[in-house]
């Protein structure tokens, strides 16, 4: 398709891309040879309503209606095509919206659980087992074990995490910090590695400045991201855990709130902005007596401290003659 060639498509994240490639997909399903300008106004609507009467969520609905819309647009403006009206604009309502999963918080428990997982595989067809069936068990693979930690550390998007190298590391004052733009967003980052992640990326033997990726499959190259979430669900599933790879994003923001960072800190890691993430942090930290009692505590020593570092009040020093004079006022009242 001359359209991957472009330089639309060129201009489009690895993710986007992905999703579209499907969109595209659905498309030829449908309509295979179809003339594309015989997709009229009528038959998109009609297409669309059937996406809604299977269920399809608005979201996976406008995902491809953005995808068929900027299509025909190049075809029309910018390749000449063909010419005629863009029969995907506003093609109406997209049904009832669907309720979202609400995020899961990844725990240390949780982080526990996946990294010392166990799981038995058949080894099936490998020459060197006479019987094609031989079981083995394996552990957390090195790849999932750091991905997990570097996104829990760095709250960053799977796409990102996953095209991260050696040259994003540098060692500072014996600290190893991650910098890096955000492919979905263009914000720039830079922060030191939380000592969980840093410490498994020396264990793995990974230095700075290194050309090779830090995640990467056996054959050194980077995973696609929908492969390697399909395979880190595999290892949740095996831990018990309901958990996937996105809610690490918002967990590692939590987990930074927790231990005292405020929202214009924590943009400066995972670059939301900060309206963005004090609604993150709204939705996932829960109101309770523990946290209450907590935050009445801390203002408690906070004031305590204040008020021990003021030194106490000095008495005025009083003037020659003041205990004659007080003698003097007694007195008088008495004779009065």
């Amino acid at each position: 398709m001359r359209f991957y060639e472009s330089s639309a498509w060129a201009g489009m994240s690895i993710n986007t891309q992905a999703l579209w490639r499907l969109a595209f997909r659905k498309l030829e399903e449908r309509f295979g040879d179809f003339p594309p300008a015989a997709i009229t106004r009528k038959v998109a609507h009609a297409f669309k309503e059937k996406m809604v009467r299977a269920g399809d969520g608005p979201a996976t609905i406008r995902n491809r209606l953005a995808a068929w819309r900027r299509l025909w647009s190049w075809a029309v403006d910018e390749a000449g095509i063909f010419t005629g009206e863009n029969p995907w604009n506003k093609l109406g309502s997209l049904g009832k919206q669907k309720r979202t999963r609400p995020g899961r918080l990844w725990e240390q428990a949780h982080i526990n659980a996946f990294l010392n997982v166990r799981r038995s595989i058949k080894i099936g067809g490998n020459p060197a087992f006479s019987d094609p069936n031989v079981e083995t068990e394996v552990t957390t693979p090195l790849p999932l074990r750091l991905a997990l930690l570097l996104g829990l550390a760095s709250t960053q998007r799977l796409g990102d995490v996953l095209r991260l190298t050696g040259q994003n590391l540098t060692e500072r004052d014996g600290e190893l910090w991650l910098s890096l733009k955000q492919s979905k967003t263009g914000p720039e980052v830079s922060f030191p590695i939380l000592s969980i992640a840093a410490n498994e990326l020396r264990a793995q033997k990974i230095e700075p400045g290194e050309s090779r990726f830090l995640i990467r499959s056996k054959n050194g190259l980077p995973f696609e991201t929908r492969a390697f979430a399909k395979r880190f669900r595999v290892w949740t599933t095996a831990a018990g855990l309901p958990h996937t790879f996105k809610d690490l994003r918002s967990s590692g923001m939590v987990w930074y709130s927790r231990a005292g960072a405020d929202a214009t800190q924590i943009v400066s890691i995972s670059g939301h902005s900060i309206d963005a993430t004090q609604n993150i942090l709204n939705t996932y930290i829960k109101r309770n007596e523990k946290s209450a009692d907590i935050a009445v505590k801390k203002l408690e020593e906070a004031m305590t401290r204040q008020a021990a570092s003021k030194p106490a009040a000095q008495a005025k020093p009083r003037p020659p003659g003041w205990r004659r004079e007080q003698s003097r006022r007694v007195s008088t009242s008495h004779d009065k």
